[in-house]
């Protein structure tokens, strides 16, 4: 990281995680995004992803997908994103355009095997063929037992149970199988992250309990006593720099990889 005076800005919004404001700066050979004021930033020193490299972000209308969609844009990679609600993808995507970016929306629903099928080929059409995966699309159910459907216990169930626990197996077998032929797989392990699902879960407990949003956040880590060896939740944009640091290639000999980023909570006994 290193510390510039700013340049022309070309894109600028508050950051909802209170880190400051993101901005993206005209500057030297190119644009960057950055977080901090207007007069002076600190900026990611660019050049992680290859410009021109064609990238596929599932779940990239919000959270951590919406901040890697950003953050691949801002190192000049063109993107498909990819999701089941088309309006929250177009949103990300005039983002990207704003940065002068470029991004193509597909709206799918990948618990279809044939949707799966159907995003490969537009990304075929639209990109050329591609260079980078990424998947941060996920389920997050906050209603009580009983008021869950069949189809709800199945995404839990399917998506996030068995594939979470099975997940570090199927990395290093993917890795083991596509190292040989220059195709790394790796994933990143997540912590508490202050998403929108949790956000708004923490929003409402904290309007139960008559107490802020911060005394809210601050509570629920707490109950995890020393598990949390960062007292914090993580935000989306932390999240999504883990990923993009993995699909760079300044890290071309990392495959096989479970890249906690959990606040230490995965190294706590």
């Amino acid at each position: 990281m290193r510390a510039v005076a700013a340049g022309k800005v070309i894109f600028a919004r508050k950051d909802p995680d209170k880190f400051g404001n993101l901005v993206v700066i005209e500057h030297g050979d190119g644009w960057h995004s950055a977080y901090g004021s207007l007069d002076r930033i600190t900026v990611k020193e660019g050049g992680a992803v290859a410009k021109g490299e064609r990238a596929i972000v599932v779940g990239a209308g919000k959270d951590v997908g919406r901040e890697l969609a950003l953050g691949l844009a801002g190192e000049g990679a063109r993107a498909v994103l990819a999701g089941r609600k088309h309006d929250p993808l177009a949103e990300t995507a005039a983002m990207i355009d704003a940065l002068g970016g470029e991004a193509h929306v597909v709206a799918v629903d990948l618990h279809d095997p044939q949707g799966a099928d159907s995003l490969a080929d537009r990304v075929r059409t639209l990109l050329g063929g591609v260079d980078l995966v990424s998947n941060t699309a996920g389920v997050f159910p906050t209603s009580r037992l009983g008021a869950n459907s069949s189809r709800d216990y199945r995404r839990m169930t399917g998506q996030f149970g068995a594939l979470k626990a099975a997940l570090a197996h199927v990395v290093k077998y993917w890795a083991r199988e596509g190292g040989a032929a220059g195709v790394r797989f790796n994933a990143v392990h997540p912590g508490w992250i202050k998403g929108v699902g949790v956000a708004a879960q923490v929003a409402s407990a904290a309007a139960a309990a008559g107490v802020s949003f911060e005394e809210q956040e601050r509570a629920q880590v707490s109950t995890h006593g020393d598990h949390y060896w960062t007292p914090r939740m993580g935000s989306p944009r932390e999240y999504a720099d883990a990923m993009l640091f993995l699909l760079s290639g300044r890290v071309s000999y990392i495959n096989g990889a479970m890249l906690p980023v959990d606040g230490g909570s995965s190294s706590c006994d």
